[in-house]
């Protein structure tokens, strides 16, 4: 099963883990009575679980550290933590990126993010998932060409190594940012990856936002936002459905998001999606 929490927040149900991707924010703060279902971590509703904590850096909107209390609440409960957290929490492995770790029940694989953290690649229980955090396609319009220039490089270059990291097999999911900020850009990530890449399903992330508009509404398992991937590799019928309906999706979305601007880095302004054509 997997939900979509929030943003790049996910939680994966395999057959004896629970995965749970970039907590942060209010995906901490269950109302009573809520949980999954409803877009919230509730430890009340985990506490049968062999659950994986997954963080992949340190910007508020993919961590907070309000994720440690869930070790007093949880009776199995382990930290992946990228290796600058070293010094400043207590985890159960700490990851430097492009290395594999192979714990008992687990595989884990890391890449390079284009902007700071990792990226990972979990074999558990004879599933494989890619959760790719902020590792995209990070081309911004009115950027300097030599900036853009060098995130298609990068990019392509991680894309080869989970390519080569997964030796011709499939993904069972793969969560690929589609960031609406970088308008009718945001899809040179996820068409990059699956031309060197077959996965299964394709839940698209880092929308700023909640893909369901009413944070009260339930999330059945496997949303309408996990896109089957018919045929999955280069090109195809399959691609084209796919990228149909992202582009559906990201012009039906209303929502205010921070703006990049190349200019000021760090500098925000709120926005209105503009329409995809």
């Amino acid at each position: 099963m997997i939900w979509y929490l929030d943003h790049s927040a996910i939680a994966v149900e395999t057959n004896n883990h629970l995965l749970l991707f970039d907590l942060f924010g209010k995906t901490l703060q269950p109302p009573k009575g809520m949980g999954l279902a409803q877009g919230f971590v509730n430890p009340d509703e985990l506490l049968d679980k062999d659950v994986v904590i997954f963080v992949s850096h340190e910007h508020p909107d993919h961590f907070d550290p309000a994720i440690f209390s869930l070790r007093d609440r949880l009776k199995r409960v382990r930290f992946v933590l990228p290796e600058e957290f070293d010094e400043i929490y207590q985890g159960d492995l700490f990851a430097a990126p492009n290395q594999t770790y192979r714990l008992p029940d687990m595989t884990v694989t890391t890449f390079e993010s284009t902007d700071i953290g990792l990226a990972y690649l979990v074999e558990v229980d004879d599933k494989r998932i890619y959760h790719a955090r902020d590792l995209n396609w990070w081309h911004w319009e009115g950027e300097e060409e030599e900036f853009n220039l060098d995130q298609a490089k990068r990019y392509q270059q991680q894309m080869q190594l989970l390519a080569d990291a997964l030796d011709g097999n499939h993904l069972d999911l793969a969560c690929i940012p589609v960031d609406p900020r970088l308008h009718s850009d945001c899809l040179r990530g996820l068409l990059a990856f699956d031309s060197r890449v077959f996965a299964k399903n394709i839940l698209p992330i880092h929308f700023w936002g909640d893909f369901f508009g009413d944070a009260d509404a339930a999330r059945p398992p496997f949303t309408r936002a996990v896109f089957p991937h018919p045929n999955g590799g280069a090109s195809g019928e399959g691609l084209r459905q796919l990228v149909k309906s992202m582009a559906d999706i990201i012009s039906a979305f209303p929502y205010s998001a921070c703006n990049h601007n190349p200019k000021e880095k760090g500098g925000v302004e709120k926005m209105e999606l503009d329409k995809q054509t």
